[in-house]
């Protein structure tokens, strides 16, 4: 058992360069979408912080290696 899984918005400054727009999410402001999974305890066993505020949460879990190893029935948390 996970327990459970969720991502949130974290606002950062507007980032320079050509994909800068990357992080504006659908709320129009910049941020990284962050996704969190707790266990039963409500400690957090897996974060990923590394996508786009435009990166919608279905990417982010389909990409992260909590989902591969949940398929190859290799989790331990």
């Amino acid at each position: 058992m996970v327990g459970a899984i969720d991502c949130t918005h974290i606002k950062i400054q507007s980032p320079s360069g050509d994909e800068s727009e990357l992080f504006r999410n659908r709320k129009s402001y910049f941020s990284i979408n962050v996704q969190g999974v707790c266990n039963l305890d409500c400690e957090f066993i897996n974060l990923v912080a590394r996508w786009q505020g435009s990166v919608h949460d279905s990417r982010i879990f389909n990409n992260s290696l909590l989902k591969a190893k949940l398929e190859a029935n290799e989790w331990e948390g």
